[in-house]
C-alpha cells in the first residue's frame, strides 16, 4: 500500500484522495517533457487531468518563470492538489481548476505547452471503484483528447508531452497529423534491464517540423537498482536512498 505522503526533495505530495498514486510514469513525465525550453523563459503550462498535482509541481520546479494550471475532474482529488501547492514554495505560479478541460479550456490562458499522463484502459472494462475508473479510463480523457486540445489550443511551436503505453504508438502518427503536431521526442521506458518496453514518452510540438528523436531509456538493471541514466534523470526531485 502506498504511503499518504510522497517526499520529494523540494515539495510533498499528499495522495489520500487521488486515485492515482505518485509512480515511475507520472514521475518519469515530469522530469522528462519539454527539455528544450529555456529553463528561464515565461511560459504557461496546462497539466490536464492532474491528479495530486505531481506534474505541474514537477514543471514549477524545474521551470521557475513557468505559470502552471492543474485542471482536474474530480474534486476530491482537486482539492488534495491545491493543498500540495499551497504548501510547496511554487504555490505562487500553480492554479488549480476543478471541472472539465473541454468546459474550461476557453477560459484559461493559452498554453505554451501541455503536460498530460492520460488513462490508458481503452479496450478494458472500468474499475469496480469509479473514482478510480474516472482516472484511468478513456471514457473521461485519453490521448486523442489531449491532442485535440493541443491541436486547438497550443501557440505555435507549443508542445505536448504525454506517458502513454508501448503499444499505444501506432495510432499517433495519425492524430499527430490531423492536430497539426509533429514528432519532437520520443523515448521507450523499460522499467527492468532486458525487458520489453511498456510505456514510451512522447512530445509533440505545433505548426513546425519536429525534430523526430527517438531513443529508449532503461529504469532499472537487472540488479534492481536505478540506471545512471534514470538516476540523472530525476536526480533533482528523488530523495537519495
Amino acid at each position: 500500500m502506498k504511503s499518504d505522503v510522497f517526499r520529494f526533495k523540494r515539495f510533498e505530495v499528499r495522495q489520500r484522495c487521488s486515485a492515482m498514486k505518485v509512480g515511475m510514469d507520472g514521475v518519469s513525465l515530469g522530469a522528462w517533457a519539454f527539455e528544450s525550453l529555456d529553463e528561464d523563459a515565461k511560459f504557461t503550462v496546462w497539466d490536464v487531468g492532474a491528479g495530486t498535482g505531481l506534474l505541474s509541481l514537477m514543471i514549477a520546479q524545474r521551470f521557475p518563470c513557468s505559470e502552471v494550471y492543474a485542471v482536474e475532474i474530480d474534486t476530491e482529488a482537486a482539492k488534495e492538489a491545491q493543498g500540495n501547492f499551497a504548501a510547496s514554495q511554487f504555490s505562487k505560479r500553480l492554479h488549480c481548476v476543478n471541472g472539465n478541460i473541454f468546459e474550461l479550456a476557453d477560459t484559461l490562458p493559452s498554453p505554451n505547452a501541455i503536460v498530460c499522463n492520460p488513462p490508458y484502459f481503452r479496450d478494458s472494462l472500468a474499475s469496480p471503484d469509479q473514482v478510480r475508473s474516472t482516472a484511468r479510463h478513456q471514457d473521461s480523457l485519453g490521448s486523442d483528447s489531449a491532442m485535440t486540445l493541443a491541436g486547438k489550443y497550443l501557440s505555435a511551436g507549443g508542445m505536448l508531452a504525454m506517458i502513454l503505453p508501448y503499444e499505444e504508438g501506432d495510432r499517433l502518427d495519425f492524430l499527430a497529423a490531423v492536430n497539426s503536431l509533429s514528432l519532437e521526442r520520443r523515448v521507450d521506458l523499460v522499467s527492468v534491464e532486458g525487458k520489453a518496453p511498456k510505456r514510451t514518452l512522447w512530445e509533440f510540438v505545433k505548426g513546425r517540423p519536429g525534430k523526430n528523436l527517438c531513443g529508449a531509456l532503461t529504469v532499472k538493471n537487472s540488479g534492481g537498482t536505478y540506471t545512471a541514466e534514470y538516476y540523472n534523470l530525476t536526480n533533482n526531485f528523488y530523495l537519495d536512498k
